[in-house]
């Protein structure tokens, strides 16, 4: 990304790095945020407050990144600190925008029932859920007999995007509710037979990280 009136060059997090996850009840370690230079050079790494972490103690930094150190991340963590996000760090260059990345504390989002009749109105379904910190990722939908309920033709595509849905055929808000829209549910209806919508949350690396839920039609 650059300044178009500058031609200056952001640094920029990798794919999947522009926040950094902490698991409820998992031993807390070092989270190396990936970055891409392109050509820039760090010039320092602040928390939300406008502080300056200390190199060597709170973070290191190498040409691919930064890495928090777990004694950073635990002190962010106070007994009885709520899910969600707990704090932020800015990441500085000698030049273009600065980085911005969340810190979030989190567990496995839950729902109170996994099984679901599909509306009859052609409206919507909203499925409550408690998000425990978490942000929604993606949704893949499979029918009963085992093939992709939407775009078959993502099964050629490696597994972790074959059978997922587009944000269009899903939405969440963080008032705890899982939509699919009516277009999905009148695709499981002629479907005539049931659908496992697999909610998959961030982080996408741990693969306890999901909810999935049974649609039956009418």
């Amino acid at each position: 990304m650059k300044y178009a009136y500058q031609n200056v060059t952001n640094t920029l997090a990798e794919p999947g790095n522009a926040t950094v996850w902490v698991r409820q009840g998992d031993l807390i370690v070092d989270k190396t945020i990936g970055l891409r230079f392109s050509g820039n050079t760090l010039a320092g790494v602040y928390n939300g407050a406008g502080q300056a972490l200390t190199s060597g103690t709170q973070y290191t930094a190498s040409s691919t990144g930064v890495t928090l150190k777990a004694s950073y991340l635990s002190s962010l963590l106070m007994p009885g600190k709520p899910l969600g996000s707990i704090g932020t760090i800015v990441i500085k260059s000698n030049k273009g925008a600065d980085l911005k990345i969340d810190i979030r504390y989190y567990k496995t989002p839950t729902v109170t029932t996994s099984s679901f009749q599909s509306p009859s109105t052609g409206s919507s379904l909203s499925i409550p859920v408690t998000l425990n910190g978490a942000k929604l990722a993606t949704a893949k939908a499979i029918k009963a007999d085992g093939s992709i309920l939407k775009d078959d033709w993502t099964i050629y595509l490696p597994e972790n995007q074959a059978g997922r849905l587009t944000w269009n055929d899903f939405d969440y808000n963080e008032s705890n509710t899982l939509t699919l829209s009516s277009s999905i549910l009148n695709m499981i209806k002629n479907a005539q037979q049931a659908v496992t919508v697999t909610f998959e949350f961030w982080p996408r690396y741990d693969p306890s990280n999901t909810v999935p839920v049974t649609i039956s039609y009418v």
